[in-house]
């Protein structure tokens, strides 16, 4: 694992005493800050931005297979998570993402803590970052009604 930098630490630190969900540090070292639930901020920001995301540092509170595979596909450089599943490491490192974290689960549960995250449950059998994405896109437009 990838000694904690100054810069993550400063990521870290925004995360939490912002209460956001999600920062993100470009390549030009702007610092944006995210607070949808979920992986809604991660897949805008793929469909829409992905400019962002190349060579990114990130700090996110929670982050399953899911944020995992829109991170891969987006091409995150560095990743420090508060809480992880076993999961998401298993699929940053197969792709050489930098990583660090707090916290690593065996899966994240839903936010009712009554079972798992369907968006983790919906990716679980997935082998590579590109099988998630139609996965998750479906799993959040079945949510979404």
């Amino acid at each position: 694992m990838l000694v904690f930098t100054f810069i993550m630490q400063q990521l870290k630190q925004i995360l939490i005493e912002s209460g956001c969900s999600l920062v993100i540090r470009n390549q030009q070292a702007q610092i944006s800050q995210y607070t949808q639930r979920g992986v809604k901020d991660l897949l805008h920001l793929l469909e829409n931005q992905p400019d962002i995301l190349v060579g990114a540092q990130i700090a996110d509170k929670v982050v399953g297979k899911g944020a995992a595979a829109l991170m891969v596909i987006g091409k995150v450089k560095q990743l420090h998570a508060i809480t992880i599943s076993q999961p998401a490491v298993d699929l940053l490192l197969n792709y050489s993402v930098q990583l660090t974290f707090d916290n690593l689960v065996p899966s994240i549960q839903n936010r009712a803590k009554n079972g798992l995250c369907p968006i983790e449950t919906a990716c679980i059998g997935c082998q590579t970052a590109q099988e998630c994405l139609p996965i998750i896109k479906q799993t959040l437009a079945n949510l979404n009604g």
